[in-house]
């Protein structure tokens, strides 16, 4: 087996109410992708490129099912996705729990 790189940040934090089902609206595999994305975050930048096989290894899901998670997130406006000319390397904007506007279910 590979070694697979070491995120940056050995925890992340989040507002407790994400951690309730109706908390940040997002399925709970889409959560997990998230705070990993935290901990490869630049917290400089706010970007990340962690390959989508090195994702999927860690979350042991394929790619594929990582790129629905993107989508996901995307939707929630948690990351941005930019894709690199050639399509084969992915950037992500990450935003930062405390950056995103979060209005609880009433």
């Amino acid at each position: 087996m590979t070694d697979l790189p070491k995120p940056t940040r050995l925890y992340v934090a989040v507002p407790f109410d994400w951690t309730r089902n109706d908390g940040a609206h997002l399925s709970s595999s889409a959560f997990k992708l998230y705070h990993m994305l935290l901990a490869f975050r630049n917290y400089k930048t706010g970007l990340c490129n962690p390959s989508q096989r090195t994702l999927g290894k860690l979350l042991k899901v394929r790619p594929r099912r990582i790129r629905a998670l993107l989508h996901e997130l995307e939707q929630s406006n948690l990351v941005q996705v930019f894709r690199q000319r050639n399509g084969a390397a992915t950037v992500l904007s990450v935003k930062a729990p405390m950056d995103v506007e979060h209005k609880p279910r009433s």
